[in-house]
């Protein structure tokens, strides 16, 4: 796309609980053409008790979240979106949270509305103020802001729109609210999980184009770090740059800058050379990153390229009894069969009722791709094809319970 980024400064004082605390800033990065949010900044807060609760938007990836005083969090991912509930060693003054996420939102429409509908900006369950909105899309669309105590932003290719017109949610979004203290439960028997194996030290390879390659990650780790737009251009196909792959990458946040790559595999091909990285900030493992790499010319060009959250390895006891019980949950749901509620641990039975339905309108035809994306909390990803061009993503919450795994929660999305 090489796109240049118009930067739109939107000033709002925002109270989404009558507040009246220090002032703080938020930077967002939005894409509209593809969905893509990225927030990064910090929001005022004076939490009151030892627990507070925030939500956003169900695909959102929380790259940082912290406060004087926080003792640890948690994320539950479902249809109402994604809660964090934090918890407090120290509460009762007031304090700053930095707050990071990215993702991509649902909505990708012309007119784009983001309000309380979208949760693109988290919605507190405690007095929260932030005094000024820094808001950057791509180029070509313009920003609008409609007057709410929400920050409501609307994008759209047209130059002149009548944002009176534009269509907002009818249907008001609840609040998040603070998640009572959890009972005391019966610890059950867990299956055993060996540590994770520590992380794959960068080794530069010294095969001839391989070498090539290693050396190059390490400049472009450099370039990522230095915001050097002429390097990754010159390294970053034609398609990816359309896409706006330079942009996104001149605009990581200050705070993960420098950062260092860790090749976990190198594959060479005549022509092309595949690498998987984790990409670290800091000493600690933000993203997994995979890469192609085509040689054009007397150049390496970087023709494919995905990046995710970084998912610690699971140890192949845990993928071995997660795989079986996704296995299981597949069959029973090819067969209708009434194992398929056994399989839930949903309290309430309309949301069991729900999840039956669900589960029983995916294709069974296809073997269920297992990712276990947190082997310590259990959580899991199947992706189930839908179509030649689209795939169902199921995200699972999973609880080891004496007679086997339970679904906890879970979330589905599509992926194109």
């Amino acid at each position: 796309m090489g796109n240049r980024l118009l930067w739109v400064l939107v000033t709002c004082a925002v109270f989404l609980c009558a507040s009246t605390f220090a002032h703080a800033q938020i930077q967002a990065f939005i894409m509209p053409e593809s969905g893509f949010l990225r927030v990064d900044g910090q929001v005022t807060i004076n939490p009151t008790g030892p627990q507070f609760s925030l939500r956003l938007f169900p695909g959102a990836q929380l790259t940082v979240l912290w406060t004087e005083g926080i003792e640890d969090y948690s994320i539950d991912r479902g249809y109402l979106g994604t809660v964090v509930t934090v918890r407090m060693r120290e509460y009762g003054s007031e304090r700053v949270l930095h707050l990071a996420y990215e993702g991509f939102l649902a909505e990708q429409t012309d007119p784009l509305t983001l309000g309380r509908d979208s949760l693109w900006f988290p919605e507190f369950s405690i007095p929260m103020q932030v005094s000024e909105f820094f808001i950057s899309h791509s180029d070509g669309w313009h920003l609008y802001q409609l007057e709410d105590s929400y920050p409501v932003l609307v994008l759209s290719t047209q130059a002149e729109l009548d944002i009176t017109k534009v269509q907002m949610a009818q249907e008001p979004v609840l609040p998040a609210q603070p998640l009572p203290p959890p009972e005391e439960p019966e610890i059950p028997e867990t299956p055993a999980v060996e540590p994770p194996p520590p992380p794959i030290s960068m080794a530069i390879r010294t095969d001839g184009p391989a070498q090539e390659l290693s050396g190059l990650i390490v400049l472009w780790d450099e370039a990522v770090s230095a915001r050097d737009t002429e390097f990754l251009g010159a390294h970053v196909s034609r398609k990816l740059a359309e896409q706006g792959l330079v942009d996104y990458l001149s605009r990581v946040p200050a705070w993960m800058v420098p950062i260092e790559s860790q090749i976990k595999s190198l594959e060479m091909t005549d022509a092309d050379g595949y690498l998987s990285t984790v990409v670290f900030s800091s000493g600690k493992p933000l993203y997994d990153a995979y890469m192609k790499w085509s040689r054009v010319e007397n150049n390496w060009e970087l023709s494919e390229f995905a990046m995710h959250p970084h998912q610690p390895g699971a140890p192949q006891g845990l993928i071995d009894s997660i795989s079986g019980f996704v296995d299981e949950l597949q069959k029973a749901v090819a067969a209708g069969s009434t194992v398929l509620e056994e399989k839930l641990g949903l309290p309430d039975p309309a949301q069991r009722q729900l999840a039956v339905d669900f589960f029983q309108n995916l294709n069974t035809t296809e073997p269920w791709l297992v990712v276990i994306t947190n082997p310590r909390e259990f959580h899991t990803t199947i992706l189930v094809k839908h179509s030649p061009r689209t795939d169902v993503a199921v995200e699972l919450e999973l609880t080891a319970e004496p007679t086997g795994w339970r679904i906890a929660s879970f979330n589905a999305y599509p992926i194109n």
